[in-house]
């Protein structure tokens, strides 16, 4: 009899210590997907300051220098999308201050009525050398939503559209590797970080995608 009562109580007792270890666990779970949460949180607010960051650097950056050819400043061809003529009526200013608008949009976080702006943009001057910056916010405004296939696009199409701006290629491919990165296509992501390494070596984004290397290889 005196056994068989041990017995129950080793039993009650290995009962009790089970119910507490799952309990212990359970809470440890949920501070794990509390913790990745506001990781995620965190990784986004990040994402939303370097993007203001690099806007505002760029507003604050000196205008580049008038090119001259001879007595009169060389005028940047207007291209449209061929259906649309109204932009030709613009001269460069003010071509240029329909993008500051959206880039304004843009920092005040009206991020729906600033991608309005830009797509509306790059239908009428898809070919203007400042369609490179239009599509980069634009991707900007996609990768902030998680829309990061159609962010990625615009990234790919700011470099295509991209000149000589060092700053704003280093930009389009540091988010573009981001975009590969999160949509877990990792291989991509690396060759997009090595790129910008390799052709911006002295750049913040380059020291940032040394960063992102680190941590996805």
């Amino acid at each position: 009899m005196l056994a068989g009562m041990a017995a129950v109580f080793l039993c009650a007792g290995g009962c009790a210590h089970d119910r507490q270890l799952r309990q212990r666990l359970d809470v440890l779970e949920q501070e794990l997907a509390d913790s990745r949460a506001a990781q995620q949180r965190l990784e986004r607010r990040l994402d939303e300051v370097q993007i203001q960051l690099a806007t505002l650097g760029r507003r604050l950056a000196p205008p580049p220098a008038a090119v001259i050819e001879g007595p009169a400043r060389r005028e940047v061809p207007v291209a449209t999308n061929g259906s649309e003529s109204a932009g030709e009526d613009l001269d460069e200013e003010q071509i240029a201050s329909l993008l500051d608008e959206a880039d304004r949009l843009l920092r005040e976080g009206r991020r729906d009525r600033a991608e309005i702006r830009l797509s509306r943009f790059l239908e009428r001057f898809s070919g203007h050398p400042l369609a490179a910056r239009a599509y980069l916010l634009r991707g900007k405004i996609r990768f902030l939503d998680g829309r990061l296939d159609t962010a990625r696009a615009d990234f790919k199409s700011s470099l295509a559209h991209t000149g000589e701006d060092r700053e704003q290629a280093a930009e389009a491919l540091l988010f573009a590797g981001r975009c590969d990165e999160r949509l877990g296509h990792l291989q991509e992501a690396k060759n997009t970080y090595l790129q910008l390494v390799q052709a911006y070596p002295l750049s913040r984004q380059a020291a940032e995608a040394n960063k992102r290397l680190g941590v996805i290889r």
